[in-house]
């Protein structure tokens, strides 16, 4: 906020997206980041974006879903994906289909649908690397736990994972460009 305090178009707030403390078509662009992952009614969190944006305005993000098919892959692979999604405080990614749809259903029109999981792959696998190292020296475990939270320990069980259930199509990563 200090730094772009002479920015006078510019807001940053904290709140609960299933109900936006906006007046209707007040806002130009929201932008997301591994959020809407976390929504107990994704539809709710698409409706009140839609409410409070301008005609024309943008809801941009950048979020984790589960892949089209999802409930048709091999029970370790499911086993492993709900698992990754626990580890990161997820109750469960939606799948990216059905999403789309709510969007589309809550009067969005779909701008930019871009599957970035490829792309993050190295990120993935770089992590996987680190949180090799937590599971592998159990001494290294014990000193972390003193250190950091349970829940950020956590994160190491869904990193470990995640390249895993990205390779064998069960979760994706989108740039999803919403239009009003």
């Amino acid at each position: 906020k200090n730094k772009s305090r002479r920015l006078g178009n510019l807001d940053f707030s904290h709140g609960d997206f299933h109900h936006l403390d906006y007046e209707d078509a007040s806002i130009d662009l929201i932008f997301e980041m591994e959020a809407v992952c976390h929504a107990e009614d994704p539809y709710q969190v698409l409706s009140e974006a839609f409410r409070v944006l301008r005609k024309g305005g943008l809801f941009v993000l950048y979020d984790g879903f589960r892949q089209p098919g999802f409930e048709r892959l091999p029970d370790n692979l499911i086993k492993a994906a709900i698992l990754a999604e626990k580890s990161l405080a997820v109750n469960g990614f939606e799948r990216i289909d059905t999403w789309l749809k709510l969007a589309e259903q809550a009067g969005f029109r779909i701008k930019v649908k871009q599957d970035l999981s490829q792309a993050i792959m190295p990120n993935l696998a770089r992590l996987q690397l680190l949180a090799r190292k937590y599971f592998e020296f159990p001494f290294l475990s014990k000193i972390f736990l003193k250190l950091f939270s349970e829940n950020a320990m956590r994160n190491c069980i869904a990193v470990f994972l995640m390249p895993f259930t990205f390779h064998n199509k069960a979760h994706c990563y989108y740039k999803i460009i919403l239009e009003k």
